[in-house]
């Protein structure tokens, strides 16, 4: 049930196509729409040769407090002297799972 402004409790539901829908209903089969740019470190892991991807992944998943964690900017920075364009901002967001590839992460568990 839903409430409208006054307050009355009502059915939520929308004619879709000559049927009654829920909100509910809809909601699960809604897609999200495909805009923005993709994350660049999923991006960057794609075209690195695999023993780089694999020590670019190692790199990333220190966790934050242990020993031997290279901050986000010191990252970009080596990336940046390999010739690659990543951000201090996109390490941070993908290391935390707030980038692109997070976001398909959650409504697409693997």
């Amino acid at each position: 049930m839903a409430v409208t402004d006054s307050g009355q409790d009502v059915e939520a539901k929308a004619e879709v196509g000559g049927c009654s829908v829920s909100l509910s209903d809809r909601l699960a089969q809604a897609e999200p729409p495909a805009v923005g740019r993709p994350c660049s470190i999923n991006v960057l892991l794609g075209v690195l040769l695999e023993t780089d991807a694999d020590a670019l992944r190692l790199a990333l998943s220190v966790r934050k407090g242990d020993r031997g964690r290279l901050s986000s900017p010191t990252i970009s920075k080596i990336l940046a002297e390999e010739g690659h364009d990543v951000g201090a901002q996109s390490i941070t967001k993908h290391r935390s799972g707030a980038c692109r590839c997070g976001i398909i992460r959650e409504t697409n568990p693997a």
